[in-house]
């Protein structure tokens, strides 16, 4: 793994990147949702007839 020559040992290493994991894919599916919500309401892809 990537951060052991940083001095990090396994189980700390898994700790810290899974909890890195965990946050970064939170953050990307809050960003996507929010650009689709955006992006349907502005092109009327919302399914809703006008």
């Amino acid at each position: 793994m990537i951060v052991l020559p940083l001095g990090f040992n396994m189980h700390t290493a898994f700790v810290v990147v899974g909890i890195g994991t965990l946050l970064h894919h939170f953050i990307d599916s809050a960003v996507s949702v929010g650009l689709v919500k955006a992006l349907s309401a502005g092109l009327s892809l919302s399914g809703k007839k006008v």
